[in-house]
């Protein structure tokens, strides 16, 4: 056997070819190319290896193929695998649409606030909505829309001071409906500035940019007048719906803040809604399935904070999600195993095939094969019985 010798001070690399086994799933020949070392130099240089395929690279084809179904395999894992796959996918739709879509939701509010609950409430997956506050309030359920009753109108004052630290801001949001209108009466030692936003996405953009024209839509200086002499003011009147956010910004040393919110607000029309609570912190609402019902909460006037936190809980009407995420699932998944189990066949293994692919002969009676490697025929023998007798014994031989 010859060996190649590498001499010290010359070293060198010879190129090889690594074959793939038969019945790897990997089959592609692969170039790479790899540094070399020559005297004072590397070098890169491919390397050629034909149908070269890691272990690493075999073991993750593999289980892909396994995953995605395209490896060769049984019928019954096929049909495994996808009842895996349907029982991941309607689980994970499920909890998603369960928790994430609907579920528990958490939302600010402010004091005489009357709004319909909108996100996370659904008459098809919303068996029952559960309404809970640190405040207390009422709680309406109705058909359809729900008009802005012009004649009734509820007055809010209140007045707030806070301590706003350089470069922090201070906010007050109302949810106002249309033709409403509100008063702001500020005063401070410091200059700040005043901005009145629209939505929630507008103040969200706001404060991520405080320089961003299109997020407000009205700005002023609050002036340095010590809340003695006079008091700045600023008057809306609402032309639609929706949460609008007074914010004081305070780009200054720290100061303090005196804030006069002054709300005429109109409220929903609730003469054709059914009042089921009132004056309470916690309400259960049944919820008719696949019905037009809404659900409205108007709060009560309180003075110990600008706002409170409603929390709105969808409980899940289980019949509907047993109906959605399991039963049409289930229905699904048996139509595609007797698809899979019809129209799929059973892979041949190598012995299998090997047999199949190898020539039968048949041999008559009285006939036998020739030699291997022989031209001529096989001798013939007198009959097909032939009686075989023991050979003499010494006795007999010398008799």
């Amino acid at each position: 056997m010859e060996r190649d010798t590498v001499e010290p001070d010359s070293p060198s690399v010879t190129s090889s070819s690594i074959q793939s086994t038969e019945g790897s799933d990997c089959t592609r020949p692969v170039r790479i190319s790899i540094p070399v070392y020559k005297g004072n130099d590397y070098d890169v240089s491919p390397i050629n290896l034909d149908e070269y395929c890691g272990h690493w690279v075999c073991s993750s084809c593999t289980i892909w193929g396994y995953i995605f179904c395209y490896n060769r395999m049984s019928r019954y894992k096929r049909i495994e695998i996808l009842w895996v796959w349907i029982l991941l996918v309607s689980l994970s739709i499920g909890m998603g649409v369960g928790v994430g879509v609907y579920g528990v939701n958490k939302f600010s509010s402010a004091p005489t606030d009357m709004e319909i609950i909108t996100e996370k409430y659904s008459t098809l997956f919303c068996e029952k909505l559960v309404l809970k506050s640190d405040e207390k309030f009422d709680a309406y359920r109705f058909a359809g829309d729900l008009p802005i009753n012009r004649s009734r109108a509820e007055l809010f004052k209140k007045e707030y001071s806070s301590y706003v630290e350089h470069g922090d801001i201070k906010y007050y949001h109302y949810y106002l409906l249309q033709w409403s209108q509100v008063q702001i009466v500020s005063c401070t030692h410091q200059l700040m500035d005043f901005y009145v936003l629209a939505g929630e996405h507008n103040f969200k953009r706001w404060k991520s940019n405080p320089d961003c024209l299109s997020c407000y839509i009205y700005k002023m200086a609050v002036k340095i007048n010590g809340c003695f002499l006079d008091y700045d003011k600023f008057t809306l009147t609402v032309s639609e719906t929706d949460t609008y956010y007074f914010v004081f910004i305070n780009r200054n040393v720290s100061a303090w803040l005196t804030t006069k919110i002054h709300i005429n607000r109109y409220l929903y029309d609730v003469n054709k809604a059914s009042k089921l609570c009132s004056n309470t912190r916690h309400c259960h609402i049944r919820v008719d399935f696949a019905s037009s019902e809404q659900v409205a909460y108007h709060l009560k006037p309180f003075m110990d904070s600008s706002d409170t936190v409603i929390t709105s809980t969808c409980k899940a009407r289980l019949v509907f999600y047993v109906i959605i995420f399991a039963a049409m699932p289930g229905c699904l998944g048996l139509i595609l195993t007797i698809i899979v189990f019809f129209t799929c066949k059973d892979p041949v293994n190598k012995v299998q095939r090997r047999n199949r692919s190898r020539p039968t002969f048949s041999i008559a009676d009285g006939e036998t094969t020739p030699l291997i490697g022989s031209r001529s025929p096989s001798p013939t023998y007198m009959g097909n019985n032939v009686s075989c007798s023991y050979p003499p014994t010494y006795e007999e031989a010398t008799s």
